[in-house]
């Protein structure tokens, strides 16, 4: 992230909910001012993805 964001960038992650996702959480808490946890309508209800909408890169 640190060669791609800017200091108070956002980025939008796409994950799978599995045996790292807390600790992937962990990380980006660290890493950025507010995160949230969301699941589009649109996806399929059985479906494990996920996607952290990530504001405010604490560069």
């Amino acid at each position: 992230m640190e060669k791609v964001l800017v200091h108070k960038g956002n980025a939008v992650f796409k994950v799978f909910d599995g045996e790292y996702s807390n600790e992937f959480r962990d990380y980006l808490k660290e890493k950025f001012v507010k995160i949230k946890l969301t699941k589009p309508k649109a996806s399929r209800k059985p479906s494990s993805e996920l996607y952290y909408v990530c504001l405010g890169y604490l560069a």
